[in-house]
């Protein structure tokens, strides 16, 4: 059945289907669909735009060799109103995206085809249509990377990784402006391996989240774990306070995002002890990085299971929704997980979402009508390429009637206090260059619905 239906083109996918189970007045109907061709797809990030999405990731499938950075922009119904692979001869790949006002998007990731050393971070604006308005790389002759991005007051905050000299490797934070070029940037130097995870705007400047192995005062370096590191700047690079938060020696956050009091919530993952997989970790903060509460989600702490949550966001309700991944439960080795909690973090509901294959969950956005969209990978069965995966979800974690995607999750639920220590370091400037990048851009079409109103199934 997969090799038959593979490459569909989304443009079938049609208009005229108000009315049909599983939407609610003002919602559109959910949907699950698949994108891409022969090779692998993953989106790494989606984001809303008017009148429907973007999804961000990487692509084997077409481009101009090995992986490929990838885009596509999606309806509200899920139709692929194009897809655009960019890329060189190497590894290329796409980590965030921000719609901007003119109907296009600016991608953050990274190029190892391109810029001034092994590997550069990569920015890239595309208009409404897919096309390249301009592409940049950021860095020297180590290795860098980006892997995350928000606006800005003059521009964007972008968050990354760098590795000056065959060393560890440190967080890198620079503002941009509205044509790519740098404004400031500024390096945080532990004394082992640091990787950024998220970074978001805020009032007063913004915050960032990475997930740190090095010596800040409250714990010895070179101990094989890490923990979240949370720091807030001003507008103009310059720390306001900074913190860790220690579990179990091994706990990570991979997205945070402020909320309207004024507070944090974040998500990752919380180990139980030493080379033990975890649990869907959501912490809610207040203003200065102190814990509110937090709740883990999964089951016993075993070696073979691993449970975790990528991406986080308030809803209107002033709960919380929350999009990762669960070994532990579902159709196959792998699905996607949502979960949603109160405003004291008090269990919802939560659904698993997935084929018989490895399936996870990315990145998630939410639409006006408080539907979710999720972005991931899909595999229909092991050891199949991966697809692209775009799900549309309904408030209430549903897709439509007699899908067979949905599960119910029954999750252990755990409580815990993680060490708050208070960090001291000042940021070393940085002053990597910009350069003009010329990757190929190849537009194709490819995809399939994995689950869908009726009509559009029949019409199939």
């Amino acid at each position: 059945m997969r090799a038959g239906t593979r490459a569909i083109s989304l443009l079938m996918f049609g208009a005229g289907l108000c009315g049909a189970a599983g939407a609610a007045a003002g919602q559109v109907f959910p949907w699950a669909h698949a994108f891409g061709g022969a090779g692998s797809e993953t989106a790494n990030d989606c984001v809303r735009t008017d009148g429907g999405y973007f999804l961000a990731g990487f692509t084997n499938s077409v481009g101009m060799g090995g992986l490929d950075l990838w885009v596509a922009r999606l309806d509200e119904r899920g139709r692929a109103l194009w897809q655009v692979a960019l890329g060189g001869r190497n590894t290329d790949e796409a980590h965030e995206l921000v719609a901007t006002s003119d109907g296009g998007c600016i991608v953050a990731g990274q190029t190892d085809s391109f810029g001034a050393g092994a590997s550069d971070g990569w920015i890239i604006k595309l208009d409404a249509q897919g096309g390249v308005e301009w592409q940049k790389t950021y860095g020297g002759a180590g290795f860098e990377g980006f892997s995350t991005i928000a606006r800005s007051p003059r521009g964007y905050y972008v968050g990354g990784s760098l590795n000056m000299q065959q060393g560890d490797q440190d967080v890198w934070v620079l503002e941009i402006d509205v044509s790519g070029e740098i404004i400031w940037q500024e390096m945080f130097e532990g004394n082992q391996f640091d990787q950024m995870a998220s970074v978001a705007s805020t009032p007063s400047g913004l915050v960032f989240v990475a997930n740190s192995n090095s010596d800040l005062a409250d714990r010895p370096a070179n101990v094989p774990f890490h923990r979240p590191w949370l720091m807030a700047l001003d507008p103009d690079g310059q720390v306001l306070w900074s913190r860790t938060y220690n579990l179990s020696g091994g706990d990570l956050w991979n997205h945070i995002t402020p909320t309207r009091d004024g507070g944090y919530v974040a998500t990752g993952e919380a180990l139980a002890a030493a080379f033990f997989r975890g649990d869907f970790w959501i912490v809610r903060l207040d203003a200065t990085g102190n814990i509110i509460w937090d709740q883990r989600f999964g089951d016993n702490f075993g070696n073979l299971h691993a449970d975790f949550g990528m991406e986080v966001f308030e809803t209107t309700d002033g709960g919380f929704l929350a999009a990762g991944s669960t070994n532990t439960g579902g159709a196959g080795s792998q699905d996607v997980w949502l979960i949603k909690v109160d405003s004291a973090g008090g269990h919802q509901w939560d659904r698993t979402y997935g084929m018989g294959g490895f399936d996870s969950g990315q990145a998630m956005a939410l639409n006006e009508h408080g539907q979710a969209l999720v972005a991931g990978a899909v595999q229909l069965v092991s050891p199949q390429p991966f697809d692209g995966l775009g799900m549309l979800v309904n408030p209430d974690g549903s897709l439509i009637a007699n899908c067979g995607l949905a599960g119910e999750g029954e999750p252990n639920i755990w409580t815990s206090q993680a060490e708050i220590t208070e960090v001291k370091l000042t940021p070393t400037p940085t002053e990597f260059g910009v350069t003009e990048s010329n990757a190929g851009v190849v537009m194709f079409e490819a995809g399939r619905i994995l689950c869908g109103p009726p009509l559009l199934r029949m019409r199939r």
